[in-house]
C-alpha cells in the first residue's frame, strides 16, 4: 500500500454512499490525521457516483496525502482486513453487516454509530470495539485512535475465536432447520 512501516490502518468497507457513512468515514479520517499522521484509512467498495462528485475536492486532497486509500471494489477481502489494525463501521443504518463479521473475525476492534443497527450490541456483547454517538465523526476517530494506541494483548485471537464460537455457520444452519422442521433428528 506504500504505507510507511510504522502505519496504522484503519479499514472501511461497503459502497460508499450516505447510508454507509463514506463521507463520516473521510471525516473521522480528516479528525484523526490532525492528531495522528501515522494513521492511514482505506475503503474498499465501489463509491456511488453522486457521493464522489459531491465530495471530489476533499476525496483528491485526502487521497493526495498519501494516507487516504480508495482501491475500489475487491473481490478478495481477507488480505486487507488481516492487513488493518482496526476497522470503522460509518454506517449510519445497517441491521447486521457482514463486514464486521469479516472484521471481527479477523480479530480487529471495531468502531460504531450508536442506533445504527445491531452491530452495537455485538460490540459491547464481545468487547470487541468501542460505540460512539450516531453520526459523531469526531467521537469515531478518537476512538479508532484510543484502540490504536491500546491494543488489547492477545485481543486479535480472542475476537476471532468469539466469532468462530457465536457465529459458526453449521450450528446457524442446524439451528435454522431445527427450527422449521422440529422434529427432524439431530
Amino acid at each position: 500500500l506504500g504505507l510507511d512501516e510504522r502505519a496504522k490502518l484503519v479499514l472501511g468497507a461497503g459502497y460508499g454512499d450516505l447510508r454507509k457513512g463514506f463521507d463520516l468515514f473521510l471525516q473521522a479520517w480528516r479528525a484523526a490525521s490532525r492528531r495522528d499522521r501515522r494513521v492511514a484509512f482505506c475503503w474498499i467498495g465501489a463509491l456511488d457516483p453522486a457521493m464522489r462528485t459531491y465530495l471530489a475536492p476533499e476525496i483528491d486532497a485526502a487521497c493526495a496525502t498519501g494516507r487516504f486509500l480508495l482501491p475500489g471494489h475487491q473481490e478478495e477481502v481477507a488480505g486487507w482486513y488481516c492487513a488493518a489494525d482496526v476497522f470503522a463501521l460509518t454506517s449510519r443504518e445497517d441491521p447486521f453487516p457482514s463486514a464486521v463479521l469479516e472484521a471481527v473475525s479477523a480479530g480487529l476492534p471495531c468502531v460504531a454509530f450508536e442506533d445504527s443497527g445491531g452491530i452495537p450490541a455485538l460490540l459491547r456483547a464481545h468487547g470487541a470495539g468501542s460505540v460512539v454517538p450516531m453520526a459523531d465523526a469526531v467521537a469515531m476517530a478518537r476512538a479508532l485512535l484510543a484502540l490504536l494506541r491500546s491494543p488489547e494483548p492477545g485481543g486479535r485471537a480472542r475476537l476471532a475465536a468469539a466469532v468462530r464460537r457465536e457465529f459458526d455457520f453449521a450450528a446457524y444452519a442446524e439451528t435454522m432447520l431445527h427450527t422449521a422442521l422440529p422434529d427432524l433428528p439431530r
